[in-house]
Parts: structure tokens; C-alpha cells; sequence
């Protein structure tokens, strides 16, 4: 009798966990899909899209412990009643709880994966924005440097300060050709 009770108690117990983490799993599911769309919004920043990346692992981690801690009650619910009658339909019971826990493994490790893979492109779409910015820089540079070298009077000191560019300009080119090949080779 007072197994019965204890089982009784752990099964509403369980019912009722497993309705308020029901509700705290959309909560869950809604904050990290308003990250996720900040994350995709390529009108954003880098900084951040990383930051609501970075947000979304964590909700993830939060959702994780919620997702586990239900499918746990259910199988506790349904082994408790399996120890009590040993009836085959009970044990089903118990292996579909199982099932679930494994589901919940299965999912978070999906939401996982899809947050990891967004990580590693934003992270390279990082670096990809810096270089651009530093080339950009160099380049603005050299046409910086060209400019004044037009603007000295003496000829030949004009001529080689513009040959100075010109060799400025030719080894930032061939650096961008090395990044390019590099790039290329990385891919295959």
C-alpha cells in the first residue's frame, strides 16, 4: 500500500514536472530562436551575431538540463510503476521513457551541431571582414603614398618615390595572390 502511494505521488509528481518544464521548454525554444535570428541577420554586426551565437549555446545548455531532467522523471514514473506490478505493458512503458531520453540526447545534439556550424562560419566571416578591412587599408595606403609621390617637383625624386610605390603595390598583390591560392588549396 504504501509503495502504490509512493508510486501514485512520484506519477503526479512527474505529470506536473513534466507540464511546467513544458512550458519553460518554449520559453526556452522562443529566446533561442530570437538569437538565432539575429545570428542569421547578415545586417547585423559580426560582434553581434557572435554574441546572440554565443547567447544561443547558452539557452541551449539551460534547455539541455530542462529536456533531460523531464524525460528522467517519466522513466523514474515509469519504473517505479514497473517495480510494482512487473507487468510486460509497464516495462514498455519504461523502454518508451528510455526511448524518450535518448530522443532528448538525439535533439540536443542536432541544436548542437547547427549552433557549432553557425560558430565556425561566424568566425570565418570574421576573419574574412578583417582582411578585407586590412587590404583595404593597405590599399588606401599605397594610393595615399602614390598621390604624394606625384606631388614632389624634383623629377627624379618623383620617380623614385613612384617606383617605391610600385614595389609597395606589387608585393601586396602577390600577397593577395598567395591568400587566394592558399584559399583555393584549403578547399580542395
Amino acid at each position: 500500500l504504501e509503495t502504490a502511494k509512493t508510486n501514485q505521488a512520484l506519477k503526479k509528481s512527474a505529470q506536473l514536472a513534466a507540464a511546467e518544464s513544458r512550458i519553460l521548454l518554449e520559453q526556452y525554444d522562443r529566446q533561442a530562436e530570437l538569437q538565432r535570428q539575429i545570428r542569421d541577420d547578415e545586417t547585423a554586426s559580426i560582434e553581434d551575431r557572435i554574441e546572440a551565437n554565443n547567447k544561443l549555446s547558452e539557452i541551449l545548455d539551460k534547455q539541455e538540463v530542462e529536456m533531460t531532467k523531464n524525460a528522467e522523471l517519466v522513466k523514474a514514473s515509469a519504473e517505479a510503476q514497473f517495480n510494482l506490478t512487473g507487468k510486460t505493458e509497464d516495462y514498455v512503458a519504461v523502454l518508451e521513457a528510455e526511448a524518450e531520453v535518448q530522443g532528448v540526447l538525439a535533439t540536443v545534439t542536432g541544436f548542437r551541431s547547427e549552433q557549432q556550424v553557425n560558430k565556425n562560419a561566424l568566425d570565418k566571416e570574421g576573419i574574412e571582414l578583417t582582411n578585407a578591412k586590412l587590404e583595404s587599408e593597405s590599399l588606401l595606403s599605397i594610393e595615399q603614398k602614390r598621390f604624394n609621390a606625384e606631388q614632389i617637383e624634383d623629377e627624379y625624386a618623383r620617380l623614385l618615390a613612384l617606383q617605391e610605390v610600385d614595389v609597395l603595390q606589387f608585393q601586396s598583390d602577390t600577397a593577395g595572390s598567395l591568400d587566394a591560392i592558399l584559399s583555393l588549396l584549403e578547399i580542395t
